[in-house]
């Protein structure tokens, strides 16, 4: 059976990880906590990276919960802001809260992974398009074949 990390399960293991991340010396941290250099040697190569990554997690899980915290409340003060307008009959307010609800429920579904952010320009209805191509089917009129063959070399572009 193997042996279990004399520094994982030492007293001050939190100490010691926080001074090998400031870049204490294995030499200075065997002396402060009375265990050898290679037990800090071994902690630090194997068990102090899963660690840190276990704290980055931490850290991510608490920074995502802080902020569907916040959405959370912005999104309760916006539905007392649209109740209270829309009783006093403030329709403009009304309308305003409403805008922000929907920018809220947005934000919370991209934040929660139900909505992706995307962008997409349909070439079909630009105008600039639109324009270039009445521009080239017009200097094609007198040319029907070419003219033609455009239209489908278009077609294909677009299956």
């Amino acid at each position: 059976m193997a042996r279990q990390c004399t520094i994982c399960t030492h007293d001050n293991v939190n100490d010691i990880n926080a001074r090998l991340v400031e870049g204490a010396t294995l030499d200075a941290l065997s002396k402060a906590y009375g265990v050898t250099i290679a037990a800090v040697h071994r902690h630090k190569e194997k068990h102090l990276p899963e660690q840190l990554s276990k704290a980055q997690d931490a850290r991510e899980t608490a920074a995502a919960d802080n902020l569907m915290a916040k959405v959370t409340a912005l999104d309760a003060k916006a539905e007392d802001i649209y109740s209270k307008a829309y009783r006093a009959h403030n329709l403009t307010a009304a309308l305003q809260a409403v805008r922000e609800l929907r920018e809220l429920a947005t934000l919370w579904a991209k934040v929660t992974g139900e909505l992706q952010a995307q962008t997409a320009n349909n070439i079909i209805i630009m105008q600039e398009w639109v324009s270039l191509r009445d521009a080239i089917m017009e200097a094609l009129e007198p040319y029907p074949e070419a003219r033609q063959a455009v239209i489908e070399a278009v077609g294909r572009v677009g299956a």
